[in-house]
């Protein structure tokens, strides 16, 4: 049986009282944490109430469902290609506040500053329009590359993927509209969810965690332009990792807290010190684990030295010429588009992106900048699983596809061969798409004869 930490405990009798305490420590011990998922891309109401028991919606976000149980995620191809994200509901409520705050999502620079594994990167990308651009960051290198798969299969076009350190954004001063900082805690909100939190917890380890946020902050806090935001969040309970930090933040005068009210059925609860202003879930009291949020506008600028990197974009990025695009004219619309080749790959994203995209790369690591087009190699072109998992309007529709059925959807995630009664005869090698309910897998490059090569992405290969 659980049992929760001695010290955990007295901080929230100290803070909460015991009854709720009591309350608090039965839902965690007693009760399974609750299965929420969120689509990022569109599925007919048809397919969406046959393939998963939905048992209602989450209230803070449109897109959003609680499940009746937890399914093998990991042998649905609905989730291998990005149709769904599988995210704890109390995050959620960051794409609300989010749409509280502005009318147009058009022209918006985000920076999300500890973003994997990618739920609230996925989110904000739902949200942000047109000429918007986010820059989601992990300083975790393996925490980065599972960041990197599932903004690719979010199949948004308007993101690069980072693996930096805080430090590394100086030059980014008064850049970003909206920085969303998750910051690293002790976890107590996922002691439902993952006994391991409650063994790794003690008093010095939320010490640790508050001298690290306060790290983070005093170098984000000057990202953000004025009249932007901060959103500071964590996945725990006490005031030392959440609502101090927030006081923190408006003592350096730069910042203004700011308090929308939520519907009571949600279950947040707003919390106040002085003027500090910002909102708690409670397992027993909202559908969803312990979750902390804040927000910030900026009302003044500090300056601080900026530095630069010398990785240096013009080394790295050339114009292709015009007169290469015909080779992949077939699979992308390239209009208002500037396209550059880096060695072999093809790169292509909106003209007016063009500066702050070259200015990243002269200053940040990158791991992925969507959209990757595809390979060149000497004149012959290999898509890129980005166009197959596409989730904007600006790429073309591919006529040829060939639709298959759950089994041969879980074989080509293997990396093995689809049912050769699926294969078209075709006098010519031609790419194919691979799709399941109208949604999009992968590319197979189908060869006279009916053979087929897979081109599912090697690191991605379904191994169950």
């Amino acid at each position: 049986m659980k049992q929760l930490p001695q010290d955990f405990m007295k901080a929230i009798q100290s803070n909460k009282g015991n009854a709720f305490a009591s309350s608090l420590e039965n839902c965690i011990i007693a009760t399974e944490s609750p299965v929420s998922i969120r689509f990022q891309k569109n599925i007919s109401p048809s397919d969406l109430e046959a393939h998963f028991e939905i048992e209602s919606a989450v209230p803070w976000e449109n897109n959003a469902y609680y499940l009746k149980q937890r399914p093998s995620f990991a042998l649905d191809p609905l989730w291998h290609a990005g149709v769904y994200y599988v995210q704890e509901a109390s995050s959620m409520m960051v794409g609300y506040l989010l749409k509280h705050l502005y009318t147009s999502f058009d022209a918006l620079k985000v920076l999300d500053l500890c973003a994997a594994p990618g739920g609230k990167s996925t989110q904000v990308l739902s949200i942000l329009k047109g000429n918007s651009y986010l820059i989601s960051n992990e300083i975790l290198p393996k925490r980065a590359q599972i960041l990197k798969e599932n903004i690719i299969k979010s199949g948004y076009a308007n993101v690069s993927v980072t693996n930096n350190e805080v430090k590394d954004f100086a030059c980014f001063q008064q850049s970003f509209d909206v920085v969303l900082i998750d910051a690293p805690c002790s976890g107590e909100g996922l002691f439902r969810k993952d006994e391991n939190a409650m063994d790794e917890w003690s008093l010095e380890n939320v010490n640790t965690c508050v001298h690290r946020q306060k790290n983070i902050l005093n170098q984000a806090m000057h990202l953000v332009k004025e009249d932007g935001y901060l959103f500071y969040s964590t996945c725990t309970y006490n005031p030392h990792e959440n609502i101090e930090q927030v006081a923190y933040l408006l003592d350096t005068g730069l910042f203004e807290s700011v308090a929308i009210e939520l519907p009571d059925s949600f279950g947040f609860e707003q919390i106040q010190q002085n003027n500090a202003k910002a909102w708690q879930a409670y397992p027993n009291q909202v559908k969803g684990e312990g979750f902390f949020i804040a927000v910030l506008k900026k009302k003044a600028t500090a300056l601080s030295n900026t530095h630069t990197k010398d990785y240096y974009f013009n080394t790295k990025f050339k114009k292709l010429e015009a007169n290469k695009h015909n080779l992949f004219a077939d699979f992308v619309d390239l209009n208002h588009q500037s396209v550059y080749l880096n060695e072999t790959q093809v790169y292509a994203w909106s003209s007016v992106h063009d500066e702050f995209i070259k200015k990243i790369y002269n200053n940040l690591k990158v791991l992925h900048t969507c959209k990757h087009i595809g390979e060149l190699k000497k004149d012959i072109f290999l898509p890129a699983i980005d166009l197959a998992l596409q989730n904007n309007s600006q790429y073309k529709e591919y006529q040829y596809i060939i639709d298959i059925d759950k089994i041969n959807s879980l074989k080509f995630l293997r990396k093995e061969n689809v049912d050769y009664v699926l294969i078209p005869e075709i006098e010519k090698s031609t790419w194919h798409l691979v799709r399941y309910l109208g949604v999009l897998l992968g590319w197979l490059k189908i060869i006279p004869n009916k053979k087929q090569n897979n081109h599912y992405p090697l690191e991605w290969r379904l191994r169950m």
